[in-house]
């Protein structure tokens, strides 16, 4: 028995000659089993000498699969880190605009004297066809701002509750124009009926629409 084994390597020796581990070996066996030679005895396998060139060569296959599978996650993490800087420098611009914006507005804002700034929007969904120009100006302690227009006004403590408080009495006016049929008007809605026709319903942005 012994003679007859001479050139058989049990999985032991068979790991062991090939340089990898018994279980790498056993897990060749459960993939590979149909290419590496081998025969039984018992319940023990033996291979013949052949055999550890077919698992080298299996090894190499391997090595070079996984060097494929790095290379693409390479080339994958390569443009996912590009992408990445390209958004990392969009929102450090976006943040410097915001900052500059509103170190402008707030210039305006706390200028002692009288300013002009321009309104589009009032309210959501609703917004003037055109800029129109908002005056503000100083009422003592207090600020008034005022849409010549159509002679509204209102008052507040800084300008921008003066502003917004003239965003509410525009709005106000507005939908009691809409709803109040015109022959019962007061002079007072007479006066401001410019205003009708200077508002609009803002239109709802519609995503994927196109033109068919």
């Amino acid at each position: 028995m012994e003679s007859d084994e001479k050139d058989l390597y049990s999985m032991h020796e068979l790991a062991r000659q090939a340089g990898i581990a018994y279980t790498t070996l056993s897990c060749f066996l459960r993939v590979h089993g149909e290419r590496i030679p081998s025969e039984k005895r018992g319940r023990l396998r033996f291979f013949p000498p052949r055999a550890v060139e077919i698992v080298r060569e299996i090894v190499r296959e391997n090595a070079a699969h996984q060097g494929r599978k790095v290379r693409r996650r390479t080339r994958e993490k390569a443009a996912s880190d590009e992408a990445m800087r390209f958004i990392d420098r969009a929102t450090k611009r976006l943040a410097e605009v915001t900052a500059h914006l509103d170190t402008a507005y707030q210039l305006l804002l706390n200028n002692s004297g009288s300013i002009v700034l321009s309104l589009r929007t009032l309210a959501p969904g609703l917004v003037f066809r055109q800029t129109v120009e908002i005056l503000l100006e100083p009422d003592g302690a207090d600020c008034v701002a005022r849409l010549f227009e159509v002679n509204l006004c209102a008052g507040g403590r800084t300008r921008r509750e003066a502003m917004e408080n003239l965003r509410s009495v525009i709005v106000e006016t507005y939908r009691e124009l809409m709803r109040t049929d015109q022959e019962h008007w007061t002079r007072e809605l007479r006066e401001r009926a410019a205003l009708a026709g200077m508002v609009r319903e803002a239109r709802p942005k519609i995503k994927g629409s196109g033109g068919g």
